[in-house]
Formats: C-alpha cells, structure tokens, sequence
C-alpha cells in the first residue's frame, strides 16, 4: 500500500476534520467544537496557562471538501501515514489531498451502522469497530467482518486496541473479547469486570490493558481483572 502525501496530525472535531502540518509532531484535541493545538515544544508546553501558542494554522474539512458526513466519530493515522476517518455513515481514507471511501459489509437490516472504534493491529490490519454492525478486519487481501455468529459477544462495539503480541481487544456493550487470530476470548462481569458494559479499552505501553466500564475502570494483568 503506497504511503499517504503527507505526514498528519490529526484532530477529531464535533462537526468536521481539522489538522495542520508542520515540521515536527503536534497533538491537537477538539471537544465541543474547541480544539486545543499543542506547540512544537510537546504537549506539556501548551498545559501550561502562561505559554503562548504561535504559528498555528487550522483548516477544515467538510462535505464541500469531499468529506462524505460531517460527524466525524473515529479518527486513526495509519503506520504508512493514511489518516483514517469514521463517520455516523462511513469509513474513508484521507492522503492529505482527498478523500477516499472504502464500502464496509451491510448490516442484517442494511441500516447504517455507526463507526465507533478504529485500530491497527502489529501487521498493518485495519479493524474498524461499529454499532449494530459488529466488528470489520481491511487488509491488502480484502475485507472480512465479525459478528456474534462468527464468535464476538455483541454487534455493538464501543471500543478497540491491539496490542504488541497481535491481539486486538474489543469492547462491546455485552463483554470485552480478545481476538487472538484464530477465535475470540470472552470477558464479562463473571471475570472481574463489574459492569459488561465496556466503554473504553486501552494498552498501555507497559502491555496492562485497561478496561472502562459502567461500574469502574479495570486493568488486564498476568492473565486476569483486577480492579
């Protein structure tokens, strides 16, 4: 797969895509319609209520930009520098010049599923997670999707996260599954976790996977939960 044009940096706005491109790495958050750029200095820089941020430039992306909806619920950027993009309707591919649209498999009812959740697993698959529509792996060789036939606890994925052994941990709104390559592991409430509803999932760079739930947060560690 060819690299993307540019290098993004990449921020989730409520109502369309915003990003700049600068000469080193910049972390940007958007929350309500507010997005908070970090300065070259790193993102401890901008915490700080006397630094002043300069030399920043925003742009937004919309339908009129070939955006396909302006609700954008999922944001990833990709190892080969693609930046990925969930909407309420659809998963498209951005190369910092235009917007590339990848069809997902229909739902049973063919209603639109709802992107939640966007990863990359350790061999460069994309898993997109929705609701109502289960879980979708994108590789070079084509497109496969899981749903509770095929194993997953629930078609309503809230969340996801791979880790460094190449396990991709789901979260649902019935459990929390963990995809080993071959089948799904499942995790609820009789495991540990106080609620099955999985809100988040995390890996932390020190390999602990940390669960959210309705009920508290919880950590994966040496084989079990514990809180």
């Amino acid at each position: 797969m060819p690299r993307a044009e540019s290098a993004l940096y990449p921020v989730v706005h409520s109502s369309s895509i915003l990003h700049r491109l600068k000469r080193s790495p910049t972390i940007a958050l958007g929350c309500l319609g507010l997005a908070l750029a970090c300065s070259p200095l790193g993102f401890a820089a901008v915490m700080e209520p006397s630094t002043p941020i300069r030399d920043f430039a925003v742009r937004t992306w919309g339908r009129a930009e070939g955006l396909p909806g302006d609700s954008v619920t999922a944001i990833l950027q990709t190892r080969d520098g693609y930046l990925w993009i969930g909407t309420s309707a659809k998963l498209v591919r951005f190369d910092g010049v235009k917007f590339t649209e990848f069809p997902l498999p229909a739902t049973d009812t063919n209603a639109t599923a709802r992107i939640t959740a966007l990863c990359e697993d350790t061999t460069g698959k994309l898993w997109v997670g929705r609701l109502e529509g289960g879980l979708v792996c994108l590789d070079e060789s084509g497109t496969r999707s899981y749903r509770k036939n095929s194993g997953l606890c629930d078609d309503n994925v809230t969340s996801l996260a791979a880790d460094t052994e190449g396990r991709v941990w789901v979260g649902t709104q019935a459990g929390l599954n963990r995809w080993d390559g071959k089948g799904f592991t499942l995790f609820t409430s009789r495991d540990g976790l106080a609620d099955s509803f999985v809100s988040g999932v995390h890996v932390a760079r020190s390999g602990v996977v940390w669960i959210t739930t309705r009920g508290g947060m919880y950590q994966y560690k040496d084989g079990r939960i514990m809180p």
